[in-house]
């Protein structure tokens, strides 16, 4: 599966995060920002790392971050 259009977007607005981190965050099976937020930033970034095969993923940490929190923020609304 891949993220829904509106969803991709907004994690592509997002600074340091390019396609790239979006087709990783698919490939492990996050493929909504609702995933994302129910396994957590910490969890995805190991998830993501072991996939790859490299620690240097975990350099995304605070773009993910920022996403989730402007995600929680619109669902408070």
């Amino acid at each position: 599966m891949s993220f829904a259009k509106a969803e991709r977007a907004k994690l592509l607005a997002s600074p340091r995060i390019g396609p790239v981190v979006v087709l990783r965050l698919e490939q492990v099976g996050l493929d909504s920002l609702a995933k994302l937020r129910h396994v957590g930033v910490e969890d995805a970034i190991r998830l993501v790392c072991a996939h790859v095969g490299d620690t240097a993923w975990a350099n995304r940490r605070r773009a993910l971050q920022r996403v989730l929190r402007e995600h929680l923020a619109i669902d408070q609304r």
